[in-house]
């Protein structure tokens, strides 16, 4: 897939990817997770937490824009047609 600045999330048979980008820094991650799943653990593995299986019972401040979830530095997009396919064949964020 070619590199598309405006698209933060692919979804490809049953896998979806979200990218979530570091506001601060640049950096980029992806995560086979819906976009506020996604930057909790952005933001929680930059803290140095890997325990994923405790993620849910963690606490992270989480912003919800109409277009994006953030928390700390780190953001991603959404989209209401998030699941919607684009002419291309790929869904995206």
């Amino acid at each position: 897939m070619g590199e598309d600045p405006g698209r933060c999330a692919w979804a490809v048979g049953w896998l979806m990817l979200t990218r979530v980008v570091n506001l601060a820094t640049g950096a980029e991650r992806f995560y086979s997770l819906m976009p506020e799943d996604a930057v909790k653990a952005a933001y929680l593995q930059d803290k140095g937490d890997h325990s994923t299986w405790l993620y849910s019972k963690r606490y992270v401040h989480i912003v919800r824009g109409r277009w994006s979830v953030s928390a700390g530095d780190w953001a991603a997009l959404w989209s209401e047609d998030q699941r919607a396919p684009f002419p291309d064949g790929v869904s995206r964020l």
